[in-house]
């Protein structure tokens, strides 16, 4: 019975699974209401089965069990508390305007706000406002999420695009292996795409290393380039990605800016 429902609600929080302290009826003490506790414990399970069915979908295993276990929690739910969405809507009329809004409540939602999943739990269930009642959503009797596909690789590109995907950096390595080549085939049939940065030796897209401080790292490319001529493509490209010189005429700066010294603004 949920009427010796246990003194202490477990929550998980940052890894660490704390308790936090149950107010009893009429009681002074600090802490989650009873009836908001309950709750809470009943939507615990039904946030779990949601995932669990998800996981499984994801990875292509056999999700039906964990359907027949949400639908058991969630009839669980339904039928002690009433639909995970129930929504109440009180209608106030100003006495000095006469004007009239609207304040909704979700009783069942709201001492459930605190879990990042909350919402994802409000999904699983359609809900009829007129009628107050909730029905299965797809995620009870179906496939809601497909495993990803194996990406089509076949160029160099395509690689690259899953490279980083995958590893969120570029690998030559990597994109070798998924080619079925070697790295320095591979840096040959991206030329232009992928650069080695002289100054970290770690290899970047063209997106990233062709832009930012490009007249810093041409610097540092022609001064790489006179110890290692590969480095003379990073040369190439940095030059073509130099802004216009602005004209003295389009540099303005205003007296009392703090980057112009003190001395200059004194002349």
């Amino acid at each position: 019975s949920y009427l010796v429902i246990r003194n202490r609600l477990h929550q998980v929080v940052d890894g660490i699974p704390t308790e936090i302290p149950v107010k009893q009826k009429n009681s002074k003490r600090d802490g989650i209401p009873l009836l908001s506790a309950q709750i809470i414990d009943g939507l615990i399970p039904i946030r779990d089965a949601v995932r669990e069915v998800l996981r499984a979908q994801e990875a292509d295993l056999p999700w039906q069990q964990a359907q027949q276990k949400l639908r058991l929690v969630y009839g669980r739910f339904v039928r002690t508390y009433g639909a995970i969405n129930k929504t109440q809507v009180v209608t106030i009329t100003d006495e000095e305007t006469g004007k009239t809004r609207d304040i909704v409540r979700r009783p069942n939602l709201a001492p459930f706000a605190d879990d990042p999943d909350v919402w994802l739990v409000a999904s699983i269930e359609e809900y009829d406002l007129d009628s107050d009642k909730g029905r299965h959503g797809a995620i009870f009797d179906r496939r809601v999420i497909h495993p990803p596909a194996e990406p089509m690789i076949e160029t160099a590109a395509d690689a690259l695009t899953v490279c980083l995907h995958d590893r969120g950096s570029v690998d030559p390595d990597y994109i070798a292996e998924l080619l079925g080549t070697s790295g320095e085939t591979v840096i040959t049939l991206l030329p232009n795409a992928i650069f080695l940065n002289p100054e970290t030796r770690r290899w970047e897209t063209s997106d990233a290393y062709l832009s930012g401080p490009v007249r810093t790292k041409l610097a540092i490319a022609r001064g790489a380039a006179v110890e290692d001529p590969r480095f003379e493509a990073n040369v190439t490209a940095l030059e073509a990605a130099q802004p216009v010189d602005l004209k003295p005429s389009e540099i303005t700066a205003r007296l009392g800016a703090t980057w112009i010294p003190t001395k200059v603004i004194e002349r």
